[in-house]
Protein backbone atom coordinates (compact mmCIF):
# COMPACT_ATOMS: atom_id res chain seq x y z
CA UNK A 1 0.00 0.00 0.00
CA UNK A 2 2.82 2.41 0.99
CA UNK A 3 4.34 1.94 -2.24
CA UNK A 4 1.54 2.64 -4.21
CA UNK A 5 0.66 5.90 -2.30
CA UNK A 6 4.40 6.47 -2.83
CA UNK A 7 4.46 6.23 -6.74
CA UNK A 8 1.29 8.34 -6.95
CA UNK A 9 3.03 11.03 -4.67
CA UNK A 10 5.99 11.37 -7.00
CA UNK A 11 3.84 11.08 -10.23
CA UNK A 12 1.93 14.45 -8.77
CA UNK A 13 5.17 15.68 -7.75
CA UNK A 14 7.23 15.15 -11.15
CA UNK A 15 3.71 16.76 -13.11
CA UNK A 16 3.45 19.93 -10.84
CA UNK A 17 7.11 20.21 -11.89
CA UNK A 18 6.44 19.61 -15.66
CA UNK A 19 3.59 22.11 -15.75
CA UNK A 20 6.18 24.96 -14.00
CA UNK A 21 8.60 24.36 -16.47
CA UNK A 22 5.88 24.91 -19.58
CA UNK A 23 4.45 27.64 -17.76
CA UNK A 24 8.33 29.18 -17.40
CA UNK A 25 9.27 28.06 -21.28
CA UNK A 26 5.82 29.96 -22.14
CA UNK A 27 6.32 32.89 -20.32
CA UNK A 28 10.46 33.55 -21.97
CA UNK A 29 8.44 32.61 -25.49
CA UNK A 30 5.87 35.32 -25.14
CA UNK A 31 8.74 37.39 -24.01
CA UNK A 32 11.39 36.59 -26.73
CA UNK A 33 8.58 36.89 -29.42
CA UNK A 34 8.34 40.48 -28.27
CA UNK A 35 11.63 41.46 -28.89
CA UNK A 36 12.55 43.82 -31.93
CA UNK A 37 13.87 42.17 -34.75
CA UNK A 38 17.82 43.67 -34.24
CA UNK A 39 17.64 41.51 -31.34
CA UNK A 40 18.11 38.66 -33.04
CA UNK A 41 20.50 40.02 -35.69
CA UNK A 42 23.67 40.08 -32.46
CA UNK A 43 22.22 36.26 -31.31
CA UNK A 44 23.04 32.86 -32.21
CA UNK A 45 19.82 30.88 -32.78
CA UNK A 46 21.08 27.41 -31.44
CA UNK A 47 23.15 29.35 -28.15
CA UNK A 48 19.40 31.03 -27.40
CA UNK A 49 17.31 28.09 -27.94
CA UNK A 50 20.02 25.81 -25.79
CA UNK A 51 19.53 28.62 -23.01
CA UNK A 52 16.13 29.12 -22.77
CA UNK A 53 15.83 24.86 -22.68
CA UNK A 54 18.44 24.62 -20.26
CA UNK A 55 18.12 27.90 -18.08
CA UNK A 56 14.02 27.04 -17.57
CA UNK A 57 14.42 23.31 -16.24
CA UNK A 58 16.97 24.55 -13.50
CA UNK A 59 14.39 26.88 -12.30
CA UNK A 60 12.37 24.12 -10.77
Amino acid sequence: MQAILGSGGNFLISREGEKQIFNIRRTLEKHLISLPVQFYDNQNRGKLTSRVINDSTKQI
